[in-house]
Parts: C-alpha cells; structure tokens; sequence
C-alpha cells in the first residue's frame, strides 16, 4: 500500500488528513535562495525586526490623511484591596516536575544545543533541583534569564515567493528549560485572572477550554438570533497583525496590568 498516494490516504483518514499531508510535505519543502544566506538572513531580520513600527507608522499616516485625530489614553490607576493584587510565588520541585512530564515529547527545541523535552524528561532527577532554583530566581528577582530569551527563526512561507521576507512569518523556537518557566508563571497568573473574573466571558483566544470553534459558534448563534428579531446584524473584522508591536495594544495591556499586578514576593 501506498500512503503518498492521495486517494489511499483519503480513503482511509478522510479529507482532514488530506489537509494534515499537504501540510507535512509542504513543511518538509527545503527551499533554495539565488541568494547567500547572510543577506538573506539579514533582510529577513530587518523585515520581522520593523514589521511592528512599519504598521504602527502605517496607520498614523492612514489616520493623517483622512483627518482622524489619534488621542493617547493616558494610563488609569486603579487602587485594589491588597488581598486582591495579584503576586507571584516560588514554586516547589514538585510543580516543576508536573509541569516537565506535561510537556509533549515533539516539541520543537530552540538554540540550547537541540535540548529537546525527552532529553529534558530524562536527565529530571539530576537537573530537577538546579532548575527550579534558577526558576525561583527569576521569580524573586523579577527577570527573566538573558539565554532563554534567545530564539532560534525560522521563517514559514505563507503564500509566493519565499526569497520575499513578507510572503513568510517568523516561527520562534525557545530553550525548552524557558518554555517550563513560561508555564509556571502563565498557570499562576491564568488562575488569578480566573479566580477574579477579570476575563472577558467573549473571549476565547488563550484560554482553557476556549478556541476559535467556540468563538465561531458564538457568532453563528447570535447573528441567527438577530436575524430570527428581525435585526440587522454587522461583522467587523479586525486584523490585529504585529499587535503585540503596536502601541495602542500595548498601552491598553499596561493599563490593565498596572490594576491588578504587585510584585512578586
């Protein structure tokens, strides 16, 4: 049996393994450049270094030349009850041991010499102490380690050329020991924000039990109901590329944290 053969796969799987083969062999694609690749290495790294700013100038030009005037929203305090800031706390071996056994075996290691989370799960009883004193360190003295933010790109082609730095988007492969830190702090504050219902109840990008099947099921389900009233109903989309560069997004995050965020202690 042939299983590169499309009708066999399609017979066997239906049309969603399709998708999942098309993708797995388009991925495995390796592409050539008519260009040495530390020029294309630094006009991709000048594409996804300005992507941000580029959109950001973009949409203050757009707002100039129809006349929109673009006022800042000055950050808002709001003063909480102590017991209701948000703080984070050291962890135990035993958390950094669940989290470390919850990690899938296919992720992708970053720039750490291809330490994966099998070797990870393996050397455990060895690293397990060392790692959550560097983790509780970094929780305690608020910084984040300066090897674990480097990344290792690797640019993905959307769609066109690939020599063409805005036909692809930048996937960031992380040393596997910041992503089990990442966890830990993202289980802390996720159960705070829980805890105080300080989550949308429409949002369902980042949350547990959430995705964008719910989220379309929620439109469907109310714009029948608006047309079963009789009302008229309209879909605004909004893509929010490069949000996380944008300075109105991230004023609006700052404006949040600084209501609900203390120190660590």
């Amino acid at each position: 049996m042939k299983f590169r053969d499309i009708k066999t796969i399609q017979a066997l799987f239906g049309k969603l393994s399709i998708r999942l083969y098309h993708q797995k062999v388009k991925s495995k694609e390796k592409h050539t450049y008519t260009k040495d690749p530390k020029t294309v290495a630094d006009e991709f790294n000048q594409f996804f270094s300005s992507v941000g700013k580029s959109a950001a100038d973009a949409s203050i030009r757009l707002a100039e030349e129809n006349n929109i005037t673009v006022e800042e929203t000055p950050l808002e305090t709001v003063y909480m009850p102590s017991q209701d800031l948000f703080s984070f706390r050291t962890v135990t071996s035993e958390e950094v041991r669940r989290v470390i056994a919850s990690l899938p075996l296919n992720k992708s290691p970053g720039p750490d010499v291809k330490i994966n989370s099998r070797i990870l799960k393996d050397c455990l009883p060895v690293i397990l102490g060392p790692l959550t004193h560097i983790i509780n360190c970094s929780i305690t003295s608020h910084t984040f380690p300066t090897a674990w933010k480097e990344a290792e790109v690797i640019p993905i082609v959307k769609d066109g050329d690939h020599e063409v730095a805005s036909n692809n988007r930048p996937i960031s492969l992380l040393a596997i020991a910041s992503k089990v830190c990442e966890k830990i702090v993202l289980e802390q504050f996720s159960s705070y924000l829980i805890s105080k219902n300080l989550l949308s109840p429409h949002q369902s990008g980042n949350k547990k039990l959430h995705s964008t099947e719910t989220l379309n099921i929620f439109s469907t389900d109310t714009m029948l109901e608006a047309m079963d009233k009789k009302e008229l109903t309209a879909l605004l989309l909004l893509d929010t590329n490069t949000s996380a560069s944008n300075v109105k997004k991230v004023q609006s995050i700052q404006n949040f944290a600084c209501k609900v965020v203390t120190k660590s202690r």
